[in-house]
């Protein structure tokens, strides 16, 4: 205490101001971006195979093979249409399923040959010798049509779409159930972020946001891969520009481009569906933090003391004088040096003290960096102070011991019993200096008088009576110490505690005598007083509305307006608060449940400790998944609605066997009147300057004999073909 009060006071008195640099080192805790070790290999791995890989394309990725580019139908068309003899084989094929048509080749081996006749090359795929049968009579599918099948792969499948989209909802559904019980219980979940299970929050839900990037994926592609023999198939005019038309190929931001432009809204959809699912591994990268999170126990307050309802205050003038002069030097330090509040007070405050009762499951060391909140009662005055209707023009005509000096009395002095048996107040003459006085007055124990002014000319007086009251306080206490450290009192519960004042009736006038001298000496009696015409009340006063270091700056003429006057009495009862609180230890008396106003034995309170990590979600990653979602799960269903992949194609067309299936040697768009001899040599910009099947139509589907596209019940083969109008 001692050493506290002296190292304030030589803050204060002391210290001068000084242009010297000091270096000093500054050491603090601050959050850091850290990389995970496990994460860091998976990646670097990860990444040196997709070198590795892409370094090994390099060397046994196939070159020079073929041609021209295949990938297209059309391209493959154009490829094939010199091997007449694998044609032939397998045009019988058309509605034959991948199994059969691998027995149907098996006694035979096919070899690509670029061979050269005359100035032309010409590329085809050709039968191993011995192995060419004859050909069919007629070019009629193998199985009847009746018992057609038609290729149906699991990711085109109504079940399986519908069941993708339906996962995409339920993810956002999940997403935002799990947000609001991140917001509602300040985070999901309570986790340790130094253990093993920080990597579920971290890849779980990468791998489930993969895992609809790889459902989604598999749509796209087979929808991709299907749509040109869809399109074939349904639409009516099928030109060249559709026929070479190949977007599996090209990737997704060029595949949504160029069916923005060319209408096809399916792969429009399907390609934004491509683009937007791999930025949900990247989203949901940032969904889940852990976080320190306040963490509330509830526990409760075992109160000890209280104060005493019905003291008088004939019996606390009757204490030593030690005691008040602790509460003295308190009062000082708390009102000029920026001092802690003693235990079980705070601010204008006071309270009864109390014990903390843990449950058993919650470890005494969470107690270190944690707050407790209750609501406990506490007493504080209340100063009710009015200004005199009328004040004698002079103030030393007021002052005297006694009626042979004092010239006039003022109307709200007397009215209080103070010039009773020649009574009197204690205040010098400030002549034409400026001066400030509050002093307890009167017969009744609680009322006050004071004055103030610019000069014994210019002045004013005033009168106050005060009351301690009892009310609750909302406060926030410092778990290990159990210091209060924040106080909030709820003015609607304000109750009387008390009428009299805790008033020493033995240490020279009250309240002046509780308040160290601010500004230096305030002995009235010596001509050397620096504190001029303010008593300690006073200088407490201006020193609280904001002058701090000479009482000369007082601007007391502005205090003597309206709301000068206002701010005076404000203050006032501030210092009188403080006294009050720091004095009330003298009537703390052992708690006894039955008495006047006293408080409850135990009080429910709230631990709340920062020694716990919560898994937060964060509400944007929340929102940018819940939007790229109902977007993907948008496009994927508008691709079902519009492209109807039943009763497609036979096969899978992505070999070579089931594209030559599809095509026959007697085919219109591969004879030589149609399409030129070394048109296999073309690109496709020379076979659009070519003009190469500029005039023709394509379709995929049925035929009759006489080559004309027909419903498949007038069919007799099918096969891809063109036609003119």
């Amino acid at each position: 205490m001692f050493a506290m009060a002296t190292a304030q006071m030589a803050k204060h008195s002391l210290m001068q101001p000084s242009t010297d640099i000091i270096f000093g080192t500054c050491r603090g805790t601050e959050v850091r971006l850290r990389v995970r070790g496990l994460s860091l290999y998976l990646m670097a791995t990860v990444l040196v195979l997709m070198i590795i890989l892409t370094m090994s394309l390099i060397y046994i990725a196939p070159q020079r093979y073929v041609s021209r580019d295949p990938s297209s139908i059309g391209g493959m068309t154009i490829v094939l249409s010199q091997s007449n003899a694998l044609l032939s084989r397998l045009s019988s094929t058309a509605l034959a399923d991948l199994r059969m048509m691998r027995k149907d080749l098996d006694d035979v081996d096919c070899q690509a040959i670029t061979s050269q006749t005359g100035p032309d090359w010409r590329f085809e795929i050709e039968l191993s010798p011995g192995g060419i049968l004859e050909e069919p009579v007629a070019d009629t599918d193998v199985l009847p049509k009746p018992g057609s099948t038609y290729w149906k792969p699991l990711p085109l499948r109504p079940v399986f779409k519908i069941s993708v989209i339906a996962f995409l909802i339920v993810m956002v559904i999940v997403l935002e159930v799990l947000y609001s019980v991140s917001k509602k219980n300040n985070g999901v979940a309570e986790v340790d972020p130094q253990n093993y299970q920080r990597f579920a929050w971290a890849y779980v839900p990468a791998v489930i946001m993969l895992a609809a990037q790889t459902l989604v994926g598999m749509i796209a592609f087979s929808s991709l891969m299907i749509f040109p023999y869809f399109r074939l198939q349904r639409a009516s005019m099928n030109t060249r520009e559709h026929i070479f038309r190949n977007y599996v190929s090209k990737t997704a931001i060029k595949s949504f481009w160029q069916s923005a432009f060319a209408k096809d809204v399916v792969v429009m959809c399907m390609a934004l569906a491509m683009l937007l699912t791999p930025l949900l591994t990247i989203a949901v990268s940032g969904l889940y933090t852990a976080q320190v999170t306040r963490a509330d126990t509830l526990v409760s307050l075992s109160v000890r003391d209280q104060f005493n309802a019905t003291f008088l205050t004939k019996d606390i003038e009757a204490v030593e004088n030690s005691v008040w002069v602790e509460s003295t030097n308190t009062i000082g330090l708390l009102l000029s040096q920026n001092f802690t509040f003693p235990r079980w007070t705070y601010d204008e405050l006071a309270f009864p003290e109390a014990q903390l009762q843990l449950p058993s499951a919650t470890d005494s060391s969470t107690l270190s960096g944690s707050n407790i909140t209750a609501v406990l009662p506490g007493i504080r005055s209340d100063l009710d102070c009015r200004l005199a209707s009328s004040v004698p023009t002079n103030f030393t005509d007021t002052v005297g011991y006694s009626r042979r000096y004092r010239k006039m009395n003022v109307t709200a002095y007397e009215a209080l019993g103070v010039y009773d048996e020649d009574g009197y107040l204690s205040w010098p003459s400030p002549g034409m200096s400026p001066f400030g006085f509050f002093e307890h007055c009167g017969e009744r124990g609680n009322t006050f008088c004071g004055a103030m002014g610019t000069s014994e000319l210019n002045w004013n007086a005033f009168t106050c009576s005060s009351l301690i009251n009892q009310l609750d306080v909302e406060v926030t206490i410092d778990g290990a110490t159990l210091k209060i450290i924040s106080a909030t009192p709820n003015e609607s519960t304000i109750r009387l505690f008390s009428n009299q004042t805790l008033r020493p009736g033995d240490l020279e006038t009250y309240p002046s005598s509780m308040i160290p001298s601010l500004f230096g000496s305030s002995n009235f009696g010596e001509q050397t007083s620096n504190a001029g015409y303010y008593d300690p009340v006073f200088q407490a006063v201006v020193y609280g509305l904001g002058t701090r270091d000479d009482l000369e700056k007082v601007p007391m003429n502005d205090y003597l307006s309206a709301d000068g006057i206002e701010a005076i009495f404000a203050e006032l009862q501030h210092v009188l608060r403080i006294m009050t609180a720091q004095s009330a230890n003298l009537i703390r008396m052992p708690l006894n449940v039955t008495s006047l106003l006293a408080p409850p034995s135990t009080i429910n309170a709230t631990l709340s400790h920062n020694h716990v990590y919560r898994l937060h979600q964060s509400a944007i990653s929340t929102r940018i998944l819940d939007g790229l979602l109902i977007a993907i799960a948008i496009c994927v269903a508008l691709s079902f609605a519009l492209m109807n992949t039943r009763n497609i194609l036979p096969k899978n067309p992505a070999s070579i066997a089931a594209t030559a299936s599809l095509l026959s040697g007697h085919a219109r768009m591969i004879q030589e009147d149609v399409l030129p001899w070394n048109a296999q040599w073309y690109s496709d910009a020379e076979i659009k300057a070519r003009k190469v099947w500029d005039d023709v139509f394509f379709r995929l589907g049925w035929w009759d004999s006489d080559g004309s596209s027909v419903q498949e019940e007038q069919g007799e083969t099918f096969r891809l073909d063109s036609y003119s109008t």
